[in-house]
């Protein structure tokens, strides 16, 4: 089994009202779960969307970042500390959640599009080799499943498909309006790819 490995923006995403409201619909999901938990955080059991919230973001499997350097970082840093674990383990998944458009993706205060993703290529290619033979990149921003260019790029660089959306990306769902494309290490792109 892989370790899922979830890359959040907070800088932006903390005081949003989407993330807000995830925080709240993840109290309301699991109930009577959230009184223990909550208890060890010193968090109330009802109300405090935006303390739940901080709470998800200290989850094992998420990391914060403020850019590609502290993204890649962070999750070499979650991945290590899973693997005192169990040394053989390796990602199965990252999703990167940021903002992003049919041109560019936000890593945190970085914006990377076709033209300077090759600036990039060095810090990102730290992830290459730190996935299990079926692992995958799923990029969670808006409308960057329309940029083949830079899936296939990105996916070079990582060695290991990415997925993104063409549609709206719902940070709370988790979910894409549009279509789901996968690029392939090697440059090919599967069009209407099933959601990762």
């Amino acid at each position: 089994m892989g370790i899922e490995i979830t890359a959040i923006d907070v800088r932006i995403e903390k005081f949003s009202l989407p993330a807000m409201a995830g925080a709240a619909a993840f109290l309301q999901r699991t109930g009577p779960l959230n009184v223990p938990l909550l208890g060890l955080y010193g968090l109330p059991a009802i109300g405090g969307a935006l303390a739940a919230y901080n709470m998800l973001v200290e989850m094992p499997g998420t990391v914060t970042m403020t850019d590609v350097n502290t993204m890649v970082q962070n999750v070499i840093d979650r991945l290590e500390f899973f693997r005192n674990f169990n040394k053989n383990r390796k990602m199965s998944r990252l999703n990167i959640l940021d903002h992003g458009n049919a041109k560019q993706m936000e890593i945190g205060s970085d914006c990377i599009d076709e033209k300077n993703i090759g600036s990039f290529s060095k810090i990102l290619s730290l992830l290459k080799g730190k996935f299990d033979p079926s692992g995958f990149v799923h990029l969670q921003n808006c409308e960057i499943g329309n940029n083949e260019k830079l899936l296939a790029a990105f996916a070079r660089i990582v060695n290991v498909p990415v997925y993104a959306g063409t549609g709206y990306q719902n940070s709370v769902l988790r979910v894409n309006t549009g279509d789901y494309v996968r690029a392939n290490p090697d440059g090919t792109i599967n069009k209407n790819a099933r959601r990762p």
